[in-house]
């Protein structure tokens, strides 16, 4: 009796590791989609940006249209910032959820005839997963101790020990599996959030660039005539100095790494999350193999 209640927690604890490996594989594919759609559409805030800085300072003259095109690229990239953001809020939601495993208390009773109907022998020699998948919930959970057990026999273990054996045995390979699809799927999503922390420097700088033409071209005194004329080019920023200009580095904090980055003509400012920069950095980890590390 006690060996076969340990297989039936070792079924139930690896039935959990299995669906917590499926929940968690489709937050970071999600993720990662997140993250290609992200970064596209930071690559083209920043074709347009720089497109638009260098016609500033090739004319001395600001355009209307290609600003107006600038900001709907911010604002786009913002609205992908907050998709990602929601992303990994749900992974780690998920992650969290997943790890609060508890063996189930309520047993139902065993259905010996259900049981004793399994060729134990041909599901081994066939691999017969069907059969399995039809008995492995009342195998799992059915209650041995509520049995009378006057009335258990050997032959009633000799049927019971075997074909757990066989179910864990089953569950066990689908884990593995399924986490292996997870490991998969946490390394892409790291390898896709190492380009992050460039793009994210870049877009700082290009926003500093623009904010400064537009500061200029905004002061009465820099204007000749209607076409908002520069006086001269602004001084332009490397990213290194744009980002110290835009307060404290990403590293530092917990969920913007753009957050004291002046307001830009009116509309609010350019948002990224520092959760891409963890996923890049931290080393990777899931459920059932090591403690959370990616948040």
């Amino acid at each position: 009796m006690q060996l076969f209640r340990l297989l039936q927690l070792a079924i139930e604890y690896v039935s959990h590791l299995r669906s917590a490996h499926v929940a968690l594989l489709l937050r970071y594919q999600e993720a990662a989609a997140c993250v290609e759609s992200w970064c596209t559409s930071a690559r083209y805030y920043l074709e347009e940006g720089d497109a638009f800085v260098s016609e500033c300072l090739a004319v001395l003259a600001m355009s209307r249209n290609r600003l107006a095109t600038v900001d709907a690229a911010r604002r786009n990239l913002e609205e992908q910032d907050r998709t990602y953001n929601d992303a990994l809020d749900r992974l780690e939601e998920d992650d969290n959820l997943v790890r609060q495993f508890h063996f189930r208390r309520q047993r139902t009773e065993l259905n010996w005839q259900q049981i004793h109907a399994v060729d134990v022998e041909d599901v081994v020699d066939n691999i017969d997963v069907k059969t399995l998948d039809l008995v492995l919930h009342n195998l799992t959970y059915g209650s041995i101790v509520a049995e009378d057990r006057e009335e258990l026999t050997p032959a009633h273990f000799g049927q019971l020990v075997p074909l757990a054996q066989c179910c864990l045995d089953y569950v066990l390979f689908q884990a593995n599996a399924t986490g292996a699809l997870l490991d998969k799927a946490m390394h892409g999503l790291q390898g896709a959030s190492e380009q992050i922390p460039s793009l994210a420097a870049a877009i700082h700088a290009t926003h500093a660039n623009v904010l400064a033409l537009v500061s200029e071209a905004a002061d009465p005194h820099a204007l000749h005539h209607p076409h908002q004329q520069l006086q001269q080019p602004p001084a332009m920023l490397s990213p290194g100095q744009a980002a110290a200009a835009a307060g404290p580095s990403a590293a530092a904090r917990t969920r913007s790494v753009a957050a004291s980055v002046p307001t830009w003509y009116g509309s609010s400012p350019l948002q990224t999350a520092t959760g891409r920069e963890a996923a890049a950095q931290q080393p990777a980890a899931h459920f059932g193999t090591a403690p959370a590390a990616l948040f």
